[in-house]
């Protein structure tokens, strides 16, 4: 397993319990919050602690989760309000022409003539679809609409990604 295997992705937040027999509420970050299913255990809190998960239900958009070994409120009332990841191993493979998020995050910018002008320093998505955010080696932000119009190329092995804008800084 290589690094990028390895690494630790944030996927949620537990919110509260639900119920009397050890169930938590999570708040997903994951488009799909059915792929939870796909998970059998997950990491929690700052010291990214390994849990087993033992049954998982929806609600609407809420994912509740049992963890294994956890079968009261009181053993679970620690948990509440940290934050759940995953390794990136435990994440579906992509087409070609797919990415994940995380893995165009700190990309280096290049415009139409190939010049170095930023890095990506993050990904939105307010409801209308995904927004690049770039730093620009001057310092200054700015953020685009992540579509073919802007992202003119995604270059994942060689770290960069060509972007038709001008570096007005």
């Amino acid at each position: 397993m290589n690094k990028k295997n390895n690494e630790i992705i944030l996927i949620g937040i537990l919110k509260k319990p639900k119920g009397l027999k050890g169930k938590i509420v999570i708040d997903s970050f994951l488009k799909d919050h059915s792929k939870f299913e796909n998970f059998t255990n997950v990491f929690v809190g700052r010291q990214k602690l390994e849990y087993s998960i033992e049954k998982i239900n929806f609600k609407g958009k809420k994912v509740i989760v049992k963890f294994s070994k956890f079968d009261d409120l009181e053993s679970i009332k620690d948990l509440i309000g940290e934050k759940v990841y995953i390794k990136r191993s435990q994440l579906p493979d992509l087409d070609d022409d797919t990415w994940y998020h995380h893995d165009l995050i700190g990309l280096k910018v290049k415009d139409a003539d190939r010049r170095y002008i930023g890095n990506i320093i993050a990904l939105y998505n307010f409801g209308a679809g995904d927004i690049i955010e770039i730093e620009y080696l001057s310092g200054e932000k700015e953020m685009f609409p992540f579509d073919q119009y802007f992202v003119k190329e995604i270059k994942l092995e060689k770290e960069y990604v060509v972007m038709e804008i001008e570096d007005t800084n």
